[in-house]
């Protein structure tokens, strides 16, 4: 009868829709505009992000902390949305280099040292653009008073920065990266842009 078909077709369409939100609750595609994190991720990139483990440890009431070295997409915490226009559903992708207790300096306003071990910083020759570098560099100087080093990286944040650091704004510039505003981790790619694009 009419009334069975539309049932069936009601509820295959709840079920299409409960489906649906359960798969952006536990992936989203993220398509990557900034070179901060060439070359493992570049621009164009189109990264599935996987949001299970962060949502599942929400969900018992934990937060979910990342290893030393995880790349993880986020959303804008405050100090960061007042310096780049986002809008709600952006998500930024960094990578974690100091946890909660770790001790962070810096030198010559880029050189990062997690206790006491400099970092090395990114040979990508896109890293090397010295219109992103001056504008980062301007960008530091017009608000130096932001993060002051050394930091201890605080409980319940990582410290993050680009791969490609010399064009990263990143924890060096807006601070420690709350775990709240951690949404996921990269799980693969939906469409990967070619080096010479």
């Amino acid at each position: 009868t009419a009334l069975s078909a539309a049932l069936t077709a009601a509820g295959a369409l709840a079920t299409l829709g409960f489906s649906a939100f359960v798969a952006a609750s536990v992936f989203s595609i993220s398509v990557v505009e900034s070179l901060s994190m060439t070359p493992a991720i570049r621009p164009g990139d189109a990264v599935i992000v996987e949001r299970l483990a962060v949502s599942a440890a929400r969900g018992l009431g934990r937060e979910w902390t990342p290893s030393r070295n995880d790349v993880v997409f986020f959303r804008p915490p405050p100090a960061l949305a007042k310096l780049a226009p986002t809008k709600p559903r952006d998500l930024f992708v960094k990578r974690v280099v100091a946890l909660p207790g770790d001790t962070v300096d810096l030198r010559d306003r880029l050189s990062v040292s997690v206790n006491g071990r400099r970092l090395l910083a990114s040979k990508a020759d896109v890293c090397r653009d010295p219109r992103a570098l001056n504008a980062l560099r301007a960008l530091r100087s017009n608000d130096p008073s932001v993060v002051h080093f050394p930091l201890v990286v605080p409980d319940h944040a990582v410290f993050v920065l680009g791969d490609c650091s010399d064009v990263s704004v990143d924890s060096r510039i807006w601070g420690p990266l709350p775990d709240e505003y951690i949404a996921g981790r990269p799980a693969g790619f939906l469409f990967r842009r070619s080096a010479g694009s």
